[in-house]
C-alpha cells in the first residue's frame, strides 16, 4: 500500500468533500464500493472514509 502525503488544509478538505459528495457517505464514517469510468473502460474502488484523532482520513482501494 502507498501512502501520499497530506495536499494541505484547503486541498484536503476540497477532496474529502468531493468524495463525500461523489460516494453519498454522510455519516463521519463510510464505506463504499464505486466505478469509475475512464473512455471506453471503468476501474472498481473501494472508498472509505475514517474519523481520526487529528482529522479526517480517506481511503482509496484498488481491489
Amino acid at each position: 500500500m502507498a501512502e501520499l502525503r497530506s495536499p494541505g488544509g484547503k486541498v484536503g478538505r476540497k477532496v474529502f468533500e468531493t468524495f463525500r459528495e461523489i460516494t453519498h457517505i454522510e455519516a463521519e464514517q463510510g464505506m463504499t464500493a464505486m466505478d469509475l469510468g475512464i473512455r471506453e473502460s471503468s476501474i472498481d474502488l473501494n472508498i472509505e472514509i475514517n474519523k481520526v484523532d487529528n482529522g479526517r482520513k480517506t481511503i482509496i482501494d484498488f481491489p
